[in-house]
């Protein structure tokens, strides 16, 4: 991390430069952590062709967020759509990816569909880029950025 806590390139270094690209618009300029969040669900949840089930994307991203409430921790500044997690569900998990991280990744180029079922990374070269070291190393990367978030939020109590 750099002094101000936003990613640097040291942080990125052994990335593909399509991967490198997609972690930084994830991780910078951050309002909420819905994208970080997105993304490293989305890395570990993409098969060797770069494509997500939404079902699944859903499950993991609602479960993120009702896990700190349940353990009493900050679950995102408000308003928060799924506020609190415990009286929302899993399609309103959806509605919000659809409506804000998945839209975003697809308006910047990084998904190439955004069908009913299923996300798929773009371009195809990307998934293939995401492999081993890359994969692991895309995930810890957005885990900084959310766990950066949190302290901040935590700060601003």
């Amino acid at each position: 991390m750099s002094r101000h806590g936003m990613l640097d390139e040291r942080d990125l270094f052994g990335l593909p430069p399509r991967v490198r690209e997609l972690v930084l618009f994830a991780c910078t300029h951050m309002s909420r952590s819905y994208k970080p969040v997105v993304l490293s669900l989305i890395v570990g949840l993409a098969d060797a062709r770069g494509r997500v089930s939404i079902e699944a994307l859903a499950h993991q991203f609602y479960g993120f967020y009702l896990n700190r409430e349940l353990l009493g921790l900050p679950v995102e500044r408000r308003p928060f759509a799924l506020d609190p997690p415990s009286r929302s569900n899993v399609k309103e998990a959806e509605a919000l990816l659809r409506r804000y991280p998945l839209a975003r990744f697809a308006k910047a180029g990084h998904l190439a569909s955004l069908g009913r079922r299923t996300v798929l990374l773009a371009p195809a070269v990307l998934a293939s880029q995401l492999t081993g070291e890359a994969r692991t190393l895309a995930v810890e990367c957005c885990w900084r950025a959310v766990t950066r978030y949190y302290d901040l939020l935590e700060a601003r109590r």
